[in-house]
Order: structure tokens, then sequence, then C-alpha cells
């Protein structure tokens, strides 16, 4: 009985005999012999991450103004269409309640932007902190 190789990886050829339960040894393929492997190359378009700031009100300001929570889901929902991987930062006051962080996350995540992570920092506005409504 005859067993053909095959040719996978760069391994050559080579016609194999079956003999009584054992197989023949095959010599190793020199290097030299083993033709290269050609990988495409890929490139990865990587957009700018979106930052939207949140103050200690949980005002949001995208691009240094403020914007309504109703015109940032818009404008996000539109983004996502484009690239619903867009890296999104939510930079949230560190003094802002916990509640209303995650209440902002979960805003953005409900626009369907997939890759939303945030930071904790202290915001200074122009013009000194934002009062309360």
């Amino acid at each position: 009985m005859i067993v053909a190789g095959f040719s996978l990886l760069g391994f050559s050829a080579v016609d194999a005999q079956v003999a009584q339960g054992g197989r023949e040894q095959l010599a190793p393929v020199p290097a030299e012999d083993i033709p290269e492997l050609i990988v495409p190359k890929l490139t990865v378009k990587r957009s700018t991450p979106l930052t939207i700031i949140m103050d200690i009100n949980g005002v949001f300001i995208l691009k240094g103004q403020r914007i309504s929570e109703a015109e940032l889901v818009t404008k996000l929902k539109t983004m996502v269409k484009a690239d619903a991987q867009q890296k999104v930062i939510l930079e949230a006051d560190a003094r802002a309640p916990q509640r209303v962080i995650a209440n902002a996350m979960k805003i953005l995540k409900s626009t369907g932007m997939k890759n939303v992570t945030s930071t904790a920092k202290v915001t200074l506005l122009p013009g000194g902190p934002v009062k309360s409504r």
C-alpha cells in the first residue's frame, strides 16, 4: 500500500510505503528546499480616541463645548455606524458621585459603542467649577 505525502507549510511531497505494520522513516527536508511563506501585511486603521469630559455635576463636554446628553447620544449613534470599534474615553471628574459616572457609562454604551473606558480626573473648567443646577 502506498501513501502519498503532500506539501503543507513547506514539507516536500514524498511517497512512503507502509510495510508490515511499520512506516518507512522519512529523511528531513533541508532548510534551503523549504519555500518561504509569504504573509500579506495587514494594516489596521486606528482612529484617534474620542474623549468626552464629564464634570462633577454630570455635564458632558465634547471638544471643549458643553453638550447635552441627547446631543451626545445622537452624535455617538452616528459615529457607531461608521466605526463601532471607535475608542471612547470618558474623563469623569473624580469628585462626581459614582452613580453619575455609572449612568454616564451606561449612556455611552447604549449608543452601540463597543470600546468605552473611563478615567477619573479632577476637572477644572475656565471660570471655575460648575455649580449644581
